[in-house]
């Protein structure tokens, strides 16, 4: 009776541990948007852009990548995807970036997402375009 338990025991815990997926650590993502990134900086941070800065910024940080891997920006402009820009991940500590450019028509609310390079959302910002201030 113990061999058979012990076999039953070994063929549940190796049906468990083989689902085809490999384990991806959990990263810790945070990010702002911003009008440029400077010395790996970001510059001018905010959540309200005109049109006028010409671009948007989405600058993050990654803490605890085991070994290289890569993060996903994905831009949205009400509900369309706009971009998806992959990123790789060279530290346990790193900085990247990803911005988009604006075209004078594209006002109203955006959002940036960002995915670990299994697909799962890590973090996500929102932001607003306006359009420029003509005096």
């Amino acid at each position: 009776m113990s061999k058979l338990f012990t076999i039953a025991a070994t063929i549940v815990l190796l049906s468990l541990g083989a689902s085809g997926q490999e384990s991806v650590p959990r990263l810790e993502v945070e990010g702002t948007l911003c009008e440029s990134v400077e010395e790996r900086e970001p510059v001018g941070e905010d959540s309200v852009f005109s049109t006028a800065v010409g671009r948007v910024y989405c600058w993050t940080l990654v803490k605890g990548a085991a070994e290289s891997t890569s993060i996903t920006h994905v831009w949205h402009y009400r509900e369309k995807e706009m971009a998806r820009v992959e990123l790789e991940i060279g530290s346990a500590w790193y900085r990247t970036w990803s911005y988009k450019t604006l075209l004078p028509e594209w006002t109203g609310d955006w959002r940036v997402s960002v995915h670990d390079s299994q697909g799962n959302p890590l973090h996500t910002m929102h932001f607003s375009v306006v359009p420029e201030k003509v005096e």
